[in-house]
């Protein structure tokens, strides 16, 4: 009996014990599981803030670029309509209408882009012409032949004259051969032929 009894409050005394360290040890697992859902609270929080933050960056490139594209777009629109305005004024060169075929604008447009290349290449054979006649009286004349000084004088003065004329040639081409249909239309209001 005696050992029942002093067994008894011992066995107790560890139970306690024994008690004590385990609800301890439970309470720390419960900080430490606490602290572990603070932190991944905390975690997720600064998560969710970055993935909205990114999310409000992306919108607001989005809407910039919108906006740019939308800018863009106006500008294109306002261009074109410029430009068909401009087109709607400007004289029909090669006299098509509407009630033309199409194989007879083809036809026409045909005709007025071989006259606007006949005025390109006429200008260019004419520059063409003044360099070879610059290089050949200025370069090439005086080493392969000798001549005096007052022949090269005359012989340069060919070269000048005739410098002079298909210049000349070249710009009346250009600002005196016009289209007999613009001349007939009139221009702001009052006609060319007055």
């Amino acid at each position: 009996m005696i050992d029942s009894i002093l067994i008894g409050p011992i066995v107790g005394a560890i139970g306690g014990v024994a008690s004590q360290w385990f609800a301890l040890k439970s309470k720390a697992i419960d900080l430490e599981d606490r602290k572990s859902q603070r932190d991944h609270d905390r975690q997720m929080s600064s998560l969710q803030h970055q993935q909205a933050l990114e999310m409000t960056r992306v919108e607001a490139a989005a809407a910039e670029r919108k906006v740019l594209l939308e800018g863009e777009i106006k500008t294109t629109t306002a261009d074109l309509a410029n430009l068909n305005t401009a087109m709607q004024s400007m004289p029909t060169w090669s006299g098509i209408q509407q009630d033309d075929s199409p194989t007879m604008r083809w036809f026409k447009t045909t005709i007025e882009a071989a006259a606007t290349m006949v005025r390109i290449v006429v200008t260019l054979y004419l520059a063409i012409k003044i360099a070879w006649m610059v290089d050949a009286v200025f370069n090439r004349l005086p080493e392969t032949i000798y001549l005096p000084a007052d022949l090269m004088g005359e012989v340069a003065g060919l070269a000048v004259r005739g410098f002079i004329e298909a210049a000349l040639t070249a710009v009346s081409f250009w600002f005196g051969a016009r289209s007999t249909v613009l001349k007939q239309q009139p221009s702001r209001g009052r006609s060319i032929e007055a």
